[in-house]
């Protein structure tokens, strides 16, 4: 098969061992999905099961949490008074493993409850694991969705080829324009935040918002894209989140396959909202976390999770809350709540060190201008450099004008997609920066 070919030679063409481990995985959740449905004794269906979820989870958290947990536990035994040797493994993170490890738990998982029948051909569950569009960097598809595409035959049109690469010229914009031009930005304020002033610290948690989302959806469109040019849809993973209204809404427009795979693997079993205020609480809290352990081993993720939790919870208290005031004049309101919320919370995300991101918060509440400098504000860039980052954002904003899904209809649609596609690769080659960096969520 030619797509499961270039998936594998696309995975493989970053180190050969992570094509090794991805198989492993794959003949695992393939056999055990047959047997799960093929046996009809309820303890041996759960035995098989179990199978998945500790050779899958076993690998991610060697690869990815061993080193957090050894140093969790050495602080923990150090304020005993007891000492242990702190072992690490000096182990290179395979590209994607966390997205690729959800997309076939939730393959075994759905073959269990038998939501879905087991893929019998070994190509195809192979092609749907390790499907290169999407393998690094999501969306996180279920089998429901994306086995059915594979196995059809499907004739590529004009309209598939205009959107797919109307959103991969698209995606590259947000990429190299947007994300990597603010990065250069985000980096110095955030290196040391001791060593900067309010103006700079706010400068840099907007930018990073900024950042992080046209790099991530980037990818997404540049993704959905690809697989688009092959005739198969891939699933939006943003909705403009940062017009959201509330933390709900913005988990619901951010990450979604991500969210919706959380909110259907862990919050609901669970037992979501139904079970009393309290029990709510505990859940939310540890899906956040959860959440915010999957984007890494870190204390400043957890903290990150938890933030969010509290968020929700905290707007929990005012659902059914009837104000008597229009609901046009609310929602600005709401929407900047919600943003100013994620702005902030997201300095503990880019500080990464807890310490560096008290300092960077309260600084930015100070607020103190009598200390301001265009110079400390320019946090070492140019005035030019500046200027260009500036420029990024308001052709963000433009774009913004234009049909989301990267597709014009109607009359002049033939020339209209061939302007989009052409507009966002010119803008690509000229302004785009000479920094090599990669897409932020290559990292999970």
């Amino acid at each position: 098969m030619f797509l499961l070919s270039a998936s594998y030679y696309f995975y493989g063409s970053w180190h050969t061992w992570y094509l090794l481990l991805i198989i492993g995985s794959t003949l695992v959740d393939y056999f055990a999905a047959l047997s799960i449905h093929k046996s009809t004794v309820q303890k041996h269906r759960k035995r098989w099961l179990l199978l998945s979820l500790i050779v899958n989870l076993g690998v991610l958290f060697i690869f990815k949490y061993f080193n957090f947990f050894i140093d969790a536990v050495s602080e923990w035994f150090s304020l005993i008074g007891l000492h242990i040797q702190d072992y690490q493994l000096e182990l290179i993170l395979p590209i994607g493993i966390s997205f690729y490890t959800f997309q076939t738990i939730s393959y075994t998982i759905d073959v269990y409850k038998g939501k879905i029948e087991p893929e019998r051909n070994l190509g195809f569950f192979a092609l749907y694991v390790s499907f290169f569009p999407q393998l690094v960097a999501g969306p996180i598809e279920r089998a429901s969705r994306l086995q059915p595409q594979l196995h059809k035959k499907t004739e590529i049109n004009l309209t598939d080829v205009q959107r797919g690469l109307n959103l991969i010229a698209y995606g590259f914009f947000k990429k190299l324009v947007v994300a990597d031009r603010l990065a250069s930005y985000v980096s110095r304020v955030y290196a040391d935040t001791s060593q900067m002033e309010s103006v700079p610290l706010l400068l840099g948690a907007i930018f990073f918002c900024i950042q992080v989302y046209c790099d991530f959806s980037g990818y997404s469109d540049i993704a959905i894209g690809s697989a688009k040019l092959f005739g198969i849809d891939l699933m939006q993973n943003f909705d403009r989140p940062y017009l959201a209204s509330n933390l709900r809404e913005f988990w619901r427009r951010w990450h979604i396959s991500l969210s919706e795979w959380i909110r259907d693997y862990v919050y609901i079993p669970l037992g979501g909202s139904r079970k009393g205020g309290k029990r709510t609480i505990i859940n939310l809290f540890i899906t956040f976390i959860l959440v915010g352990l999957w984007h890494g081993g870190y204390w400043s993720l957890v903290v990150w999770g938890a933030a969010h939790a509290a968020g929700v919870a905290i707007e929990r208290l005012f659902i059914g809350v009837k104000l008597k005031v229009p609901q046009s004049v609310i929602t600005p309101f709401t929407r900047l709540w919600t943003l100013s919320f994620v702005t902030l919370t997201f300095i503990v995300y880019v500080a990464r060190d807890l310490s560096q991101s008290v300092i960077a918060i309260q600084r930015i509440f100070d607020f103190d201008l009598w200390h301001f400098s265009i110079n400390n504000a320019l946090a070492g860039l140019s005035v030019s450099q500046f200027q260009l980052c500036l420029l990024a954002i308001f052709l963000l904003g433009l774009s913004y004008l234009l049909p989301k899904d990267g597709l014009f209809k109607g009359k002049w649609s033939n020339l209209q997609n061939t302007g989009y596609f052409l507009l966002f690769t010119i803008l690509t080659f000229l302004f785009s920066t000479n920094d090599q960096i990669e897409f932020f969520y290559f990292q999970f």
